[in-house]
């Protein structure tokens, strides 16, 4: 007998020896039949029997002496003479040596260690994945069976999968163990599995839900005062910007970890006794997420391989003979009647857990509460929420997008992602790899529910991931000041898309500056400049607001033009990549042409107003006020030439009534913003795409992007002042508070010019300027004590945001020094 303190190392080390010999010897794990051929199976293999002997009882927890014995001898008689020759290697699966092993899963010694079960699941793993295709054809089982193989064993195994303590990788290898049954054994066997999968998904839900039910009591229970928050309020603490389109809150920094949720929220934090059950590790929140999440993964998994076998038919019966084509359709038939059997009652995720829909009624509802009474507290709930989005969400990644708003499972699951959007943007802050592949993953197909912030963080890491492939060698980039654009140019279009990747390294013909990243800052800002310059005819200000940018239509007068706008769109796709802001603002239109996003009327109103007015009294009055007929076609001036385009099919010859005049704008505003400026268009997103693909742009809005490209508007001295180390000088010294009293006293031009001079943008960082970029990554604003003659003006080092401050005897002094240096010194290095 074993002592018990000893019992848990010596399965352990067991187990290790077994997964060391199924991986050269697996064969031996299983009945005879399936065997290499050749292989001789006689009744002379003592060493065998002794060995299985030894394993079957140190496997089981009974430690008595007496009948640790007893089952000894039990186990030697039925083994007979020969031992393993006359049982597990020639009989059936159940009773071969993979069989027992998938038995001991519900041994106590195997329950009581999370490890243990880990490294069976390991070993049962390693052998399954070497049964061969033909497994039912060589035990001579028949392959319509209504029940399969080992189904007492494959119980055990989901039961532990569901709710047991295995870790992640044990959970991989008992996926990947069911999943390598479902191959080898009939088709019945996917059926079997999937029935059990969903069983114990009902069961964990109907675990589940008193404990919920619990916490809304306590909920109830709280005092008065604790009202639901509206789904669009943002808690305190948060940084937004006003959307300039339509008046919507931005959030441009959300509330990151859970100590700013609690300051934020209105009430203390919450300490509910229901809540301990919902956050333990291996409780059954978890474990009804962990099985959920098995049933997806092995649903995905099934529905390629179907997938590749039906490519597989369909290229074969194209090329064989008919009397081998009618065998294997009849094969391929016979296979699909058996899996079927079970896909007739599968259908969706949804449909098959429909009995959980009183559940999550029940955690919509404490989320609501949780949410006001306590954002941080409503991640208890968390895996719920994950839970609910694996059932209503899975089947949408395979969705048509544009077809996405039909589909019922997606109403569902906007409907509750709307009204709890809060706490799951708060979930994707704290957890910013959810979106990629985790259950929240479909919400990027709805980018509306997500706040710019989490979006932001998303868009980074899928970049840097493009990164990682592709990034090369730094690209050494001459130019002369006077000529910075042709220069540009000439350095910058022979370059291949995916070298843009690249690092640019700045060098400014005759000057001294070395570029750690502060001339790059700046050339970004000069090149920005020249895009718009008159003299290259790309741009003009919208009439509209006189502010905004929009593509010249006479471009055509420069005879470059084209590669010039794919050259832009590469520097705006560069500027984004590198996380650089640029000055620049262009109107609603050419946001949504980036987007792929079609234009409507409203936006036409900033680049033709007077057009756009008599659109406007066309949809307001009748038709015959107009005193002229209107046909579906429009005359377009394009490279100086106006043409007549058909807005429709035969276009010319359509009328525009009442009925269709809707139709007859929109198709005209499309035109007006996007057919006359085609060719110009289409050559900056080919250079911007070649940068930054479609898809992931695309999630963003036309405010998001603008803030993207250009950042916040406005300096905030606050920030600022927040955000600021000091060097021998302290907040305290005079030349200090002076500084920041006449920064405070600058205009906003100035202050642009200021954050120009000591960053080399004049942009504020998105995430305010605790995210201020330096040579070395994230760098705050420094003020360091320059202790030669007070004479001398300010100066600033760009790469590493740094600014030394002479100490002058009065404030009037350093206020004048202060706007002669950002004045005159924005552009143009020394040595930095």
């Amino acid at each position: 007998a074993l002592h018990p303190a000893i019992l848990t190392t010596v399965c352990r080390l067991l187990l290790d020896t077994l997964i060391s010999l199924a991986k050269t010897y697996p064969g031996h794990f299983l009945p005879a039949k399936l065997r290499a051929p050749g292989f001789l199976c006689n009744a002379g293999l003592p060493p065998f029997s002794q060995f299985w002997s030894i394993v079957h009882s140190l496997s089981k927890a009974d430690i008595s002496s007496r009948s640790n014995y007893r089952h000894n001898s039990s186990l030697e008689t039925a083994l007979g003479p020969g031992g393993i020759n006359a049982s597990m290697a020639a009989s059936s699966l159940e009773d071969s040596a993979v069989g027992v092993l998938m038995a001991h899963i519900r041994r106590p010694v195997i329950l009581s260690s999370s490890v243990l079960q880990d490294k069976l699941l390991r070993l049962i793993c390693t052998i399954v994945q070497t049964l061969p295709d033909e497994t039912m054809v060589k035990m001579s089982i028949d392959s319509k069976a209504g029940r399969p193989p080992l189904t007492q064993q494959l119980e055990y195994i989901i039961l532990a999968l569901t709710e047991g303590e295995c870790s992640e990788e044990g959970l991989a290898d008992g996926r990947t163990l069911l999943l390598e049954l479902i191959r080898a054994l009939t088709p019945s066997t996917k059926g079997f599995i999937m029935s059990l999968l969903i069983n114990a998904a009902e069961r964990l839900g109907a675990r589940l839900l008193p404990h919920i039910e619990g916490l809304e009591e306590e909920l109830n229970e709280l005092p008065c005062g604790t009202n639901p928050s509206s789904s669009t309020q943002q808690p305190s603490g948060s940084k937004v910007a006003v959307n300039r389109y339509d008046e919507s809150v931005i959030v441009i920094s959300g509330i990151l970890n859970s100590r700013a949720v609690m300051n934020a929220s209105v009430c203390n934090e919450l300490q509910l006794p229901a809540m301990k059950a919902l956050t333990d590790k291996n409780g059954v929140q978890n474990m009804f997420l962990k099985t959920l999440q098995t049933i997806v993964k092995i649903r995905e998994v099934l529905e390629s391989r179907e997938t590749c076998v039906e490519i597989d038919v369909s290229t074969e019966t194209a090329v064989q003979p008919n009397d081998e084509h009618v065998e294997r359709v009849d094969n391929k038939n016979a296979i699909e009647y058996e899996a079927n059997k079970f896909n007739e009652q599968e259908g969706s995720m949804s449909v098959l857990l429909s009995t959980l829909e009183p559940l999550w009624e029940l955690v919509s509802r404490c989320l609501k509460r949780l949410t006001s009474a306590d954002p941080h507290a409503a991640l208890a709930l968390q895996p719920s929420a994950e839970a609910f989005f694996l059932v209503y969400g899975s089947e949408l990644s395979s969705a048509d997008p544009s077809k996405l708003h039909e589909h019922p499972d997606a109403q569902k699951l906007l409907h509750f992602a709307e009204k709890h959007r809060n706490m799951l943007n708060q979930v994707l802050r704290q957890s910013g790899g959810s979106l990629t592949d985790g259950p929240f993953a479909v919400l990027t197909q709805m980018p509306k529910l997500l706040d710019f912030d989490v979006k932001r963080i998303y868009f980074r890491k899928q970049m840097q991931k493009i990164d990682e492939r592709i990034r090369g060698e730094d690209v050494a980039v001459r130019i002369r000041r006077s000529h910075l654009f042709s220069d540009s140019f000439r350095e910058l279009f022979r370059l291949r898309g995916p070298e843009w990747k690249a690092r640019f390294y700045i060098i400014f013909e005759g000057e001294e500056g070395q570029d750690a990243g502060g001339l790059l800052r700046e050339w970004f800002s000069i090149i920005t400049r020249e895009i718009f310059n008159p003299n290259y005819a790309l741009f003009i200000t919208s009439p509209g607001d006189r502010v905004t940018y929009m593509i010249n239509k006479t471009s055509y007068i420069n005879p470059e033009h084209l590669e010039y706008f794919k050259f832009v769109g590469r520097i705006i796709a560069k500027a984004i990549y590198e996380n650089k802001l640029l000055e620049c603002y262009f109107t609603r239109a050419f946001y949504k042409h980036i987007l792929s996003v079609p234009v409507r009327a409203q936006d036409l109103e900033s680049e033709d107003p007077s057009f756009y007015k008599s659109l406007e009294f066309l949809l307001s009055n009748p038709i015959e006020d107009l005193g002229t007929e209107l046909t579906f076609s429009l005359e377009v001036e394009e490279f100086g030439v106006r043409r007549m385009r058909m807005l429709k099919e035969n276009g010319s010859s359509i009328p525009v009534t009442d009925e269709n005049k809707e139709e007859y704008v929109k198709l005209v505003c499309q035109m007006k913003m996007t057919g006359s400026i085609n060719q110009q268009l289409n050559a900056f997103l080919e250079g911007f795409y070649e940068i930054i693909p479609k898809h992931l742009i695309s999630i963003f809005n036309e405010q998001e992007l603008e803030l993207l490209i250009s950042g916040l508007p406005n300096v905030d001295i606050d920030d600022l002042y927040a955000n600021t180390e000091y060097k021998t000088y302290t907040k305290s010294s005079p030349q200090i508070q002076w500084f920041w009293k006449a920064l405070r006293s600058f205009e906003q031009e100035d202050r642009a010019k200021f954050l120009q001079f000591v960053t080399g943008t004049s942009k504020v960082p998105l995430q305010g300027f605790a995210a201020l970029e330096g040579m070395n990554g994230t760098q705050k604003f420094s003020i360091h004590l320059d202790s030669r003659s007070s004479d001398r003006l300010p100066t600033a080092h760009t790469c590493f945001n740094q600014l030394d401050l002479p100490q002058y005897e009065t404030y009037d002094k350093l206020q004048d020094m202060l706007l002669l240096a950002v004045r005159e010194c924005t552009e143009g290095f020394g040595f930095a």
